[in-house]
């Protein structure tokens, strides 16, 4: 089944806008990482790699499942922890 153009713009829109919530998403987690890798004293990691190092750390989670885990889930773990 074709698409007609106005459905074809309305699918990019929903592409660019997924990639800008994407982008927004990696920056808030690099961010939170960066805080915890302070709080934490982690000299070794920053960013993303800090989150990960914490969830592995704290729930026990192997490397390669939290690696795997999409943003939005990664975030929505950790939702409740202050920093």
């Amino acid at each position: 089944m074709k698409k007609n153009k106005t459905e074809m713009q309305q699918t990019n829109i929903e592409h660019k806008d997924a990639a800008d919530v994407a982008t927004q998403l990696m920056a808030e987690l690099g961010e939170l990482g960066d805080s915890l890798a302070q709080r934490e004293g982690y000299e070794q990691v920053s960013g993303l790699e800090a989150v990960w190092y914490y969830l592995i750390q704290k729930y026990h989670w192997q490397p390669k499942k939290v690696r795997e885990m999409r943003l939005n889930d990664i975030y929505f773990c950790l939702k409740e922890e202050k920093f």
